[in-house]
């Protein structure tokens, strides 16, 4: 009786348990985007194409039955006709506690699944023990359709990257334009001369840091060419990136304004050339041009809206 009670109950709890949604948050490309930031062309392409990126924030204990509808999810998703196909599937597993030895027959089939159909596999924040049930089960090995990231944001980012890449690619032949690096601000051409002359262009190498943590802000940088990133450095010593940044962002906006310590550092990741406003340039543009100081205030506005809006959508995306 005791056994069979014992069974009852181990019979009950699986029929249970896999009846819980493995899946946290079910993202795409349209609602979620890296912590990097992009010109206006790039966010626009990004968006266009955001249903080419598949991201499932998994959660719970894995075990055959949640693992074998999370392959048939994603089949479904992959083999769907309408809109532009799935090209890369992302599954993080930050919320992850465990994995049955019975989900890497799932997982070996999920990864044959994606190489027939040319979509990338990737893996984000497994932990070491995960990592060695997958590489002991056939993971081990990169490939050109299956990778691994230590956390979601990277992979997200170089899904990003791939599909701008492409693009750029295929659009050489018709497009030799590029972007303006104040083509941010939506200022007109003749408005954005007249503004050059109060911003001073300089080129640093990789490692330098524009902005300090704690420092004092009063000034203001346009990224031309190159790629920087934002970091914070917790309490414990931790340095957590926070966002990085290419040609045609603005970094420093709301520290410029409201003159408070910096809350983050920004370093130069590769060579970068940026246009930087100071304080004083700014001061000399209301008394020189008062016009195109209105102007230049409320398109840094639209930048900061922008991006609040952005940072809402996500947020709305995670609490589906």
């Amino acid at each position: 009786g005791v056994g069979l009670g014992v069974l009852a109950a181990t019979i009950l709890f699986v029929v249970n348990y896999s009846r819980i949604d493995v899946v946290k948050h079910h993202l795409s490309g349209e609602n979620y985007h890296s912590q990097v930031e992009r010109s206006r062309k790039n966010l626009k392409l990004l968006t266009e194409r955001g249903t080419e990126l598949m991201i499932l924030q998994l959660q719970g204990y894995l075990f055959f039955g949640t693992a074998y509808q999370l392959l048939e999810k994603i089949k479904d998703a992959a083999l769907e006709t309408k809109g532009r196909p799935i090209r890369y599937v992302v599954l993080d597993f930050r919320a992850v506690i465990g994995l049955d030895s019975s989900v890497m027959l799932c997982f070996n089939k999920l990864r044959q699944f994606t190489s027939s159909q040319g979509i990338h596999l990737i893996f984000s924040d497994l932990k070491p023990n995960q990592q060695n049930q997958l590489a002991l089960s056939g993971f081990g090995n990169e490939d050109n359709f299956y990778r691994t990231f230590g956390d979601m944001d990277h992979a997200v980012e170089w899904c990003e990257n791939e599909i701008i890449g492409q693009s750029n690619s295929l659009e050489s032949l018709k497009d030799t334009s590029s972007d303006h690096p104040l083509d941010n601000l939506a200022m007109t051409d003749a408005q954005i001369d007249e503004l050059s002359f109060f911003l001073e262009k300089e080129t640093v190498e990789p490692g330098v840091h524009l902005i300090t943590q704690g420092d004092h802000s009063n000034e203001l940088y346009f990224i031309i060419s190159g790629l920087i990133t934002a970091t914070l450095e917790l309490p414990n010593g931790e340095v957590k990136r926070l966002k990085s940044m290419q040609a045609g962002t603005v970094v420093g906006e709301i520290g410029f304004y409201l003159g408070l310590k910096r809350s983050a550092s920004v370093t130069t990741e590769t060579q970068t050339s940026f246009y930087r406003m100071r304080s004083e340039d700014l001061q000399r543009m209301r008394q020189s041009s008062p016009q195109l100081a209105a102007d230049f205030h409320i398109s840094l506005a639209k930048i900061i809206s922008r991006r609040l809006v952005e940072a809402n959508q996500t947020m709305s995306a995670l609490m589906r």
